[in-house]
């Protein structure tokens, strides 16, 4: 599990792929739909969509990209079982 994780955080690494999946988290969107909302590529973010389909976070049915909500509930569990306390600047 902890390599899941890893390689989770290793793809949320790159600025854009996390904002490919708040985008995602709206809603399926085509290749086309999520090459409208940034100044890249097809080729480009044809890499960034497979980096995220390989590690399970992206999920492409008839040409949609969606979410797979499974990846981030191991993901939203790691971070839910790590004990901190936050700084009144984090919210």
């Amino acid at each position: 599990m902890m390599k899941d994780i890893a390689d989770i955080c290793h793809a949320l690494a790159d600025e854009c792929r996390v904002e490919i999946v708040s985008m995602l988290a709206n809603g399926e969107m085509n290749h086309e739909d999520l090459l409208d909302m940034f100044s890249m590529s097809s080729l480009e973010l044809s890499r960034h969509m497979e980096i995220l389909k390989n590690i399970g976070l992206v999920e492409v049915i008839d040409e949609y990209y969606s979410l797979n909500y499974e990846t981030l509930c191991i993901l939203s569990q790691f971070l839910d079982g790590l004990d901190f306390v936050c700084c009144e600047d984090c919210y």
